[in-house]
């Protein structure tokens, strides 16, 4: 059954993947803007896998009013018509009761079809990462699981 709006949890960010951040908010933000980890802001993240318009739509909508999160920046990567990306990031930040501060986060929001073929352009680039692997076997999983062939 299709639905028109899923939620996925993404895991939360490496240690190892924040430090390389980190240094390069240093480096290009300057020394004056320490602490630089403040601009580490998805640490903790989740896509909205939206069908339809409508579903894009109610969600934002929801989201704005909801009391639980206050929104502190939204980059439109849908407006530009950059590739690959073609979706909204919105970072929140989240002040639940069981915590001392507050929690920053950030939530994607993907047309379905857009949100396919980057999960597949991801799965594509890790397999080119992993070192030590022979690179005709690499060509051949991401084939594979990318639905082509060789």
């Amino acid at each position: 059954m299709d639905t028109a709006v899923k939620l996925t949890l993404g895991p939360v960010e490496r240690a190892n993947r924040i430090t390389v951040k980190v240094e390069e908010y240093r480096d290009e933000k300057g020394e004056a803007t320490w602490p630089h980890s403040q601009f580490a802001a998805d640490v903790l993240r989740a896509s909205f896998i939206i069908s339809l318009v409508g579903g894009m739509i109610r969600v934002w909508a929801s989201l704005l009013a909801s009391p639980d999160f206050d929104m502190v920046r939204l980059k439109n990567e849908i407006g530009k018509c950059k590739k690959p990306y073609n979706n909204l990031h919105v970072n929140l930040v989240d002040k639940p009761a069981e915590c001392e501060d507050p929690i920053l986060s950030e939530a994607q929001f993907y047309a379905k079809a857009v949100f396919d073929l980057q999960h597949r352009r991801h799965l594509a680039r890790e397999l080119r990462r992993v070192t030590g692997v022979d690179p005709q076997i690499s060509r051949k999983r991401a084939s594979l699981h990318l639905g082509g062939s060789s």
